[in-house]
């Protein structure tokens, strides 16, 4: 993947998280590589929700005094 970080450098971060799999190809990056690369920026795009959600279970677990570990297997 690092044969490809002057290609994604070229990309603003908004322009990354909408890039399409027809602009990586025209810019040479492999099928297995942009496979990849949407994988990570789906990954970046749930970043948000993900980050809500331990929140949310913070605030429940500072509510309940439940330790926080606790409720990441409830």
């Amino acid at each position: 993947m690092h044969k490809y970080t002057r290609v994604l450098l070229e990309f603003s971060y908004e322009e990354l998280l909408d890039v399409t799999e027809e602009q990586l190809e025209k810019k040479g990056v492999t099928l297995g590589a942009r496979g990849k690369i949407f994988k990570n920026i789906s990954l970046i795009k749930e970043r948000p929700q993900r980050i809500q959600k331990l929140s949310d279970m913070l605030e429940v677990c500072e509510y309940s005094h439940i330790p926080f570990n606790d409720a990441l297997v409830l």
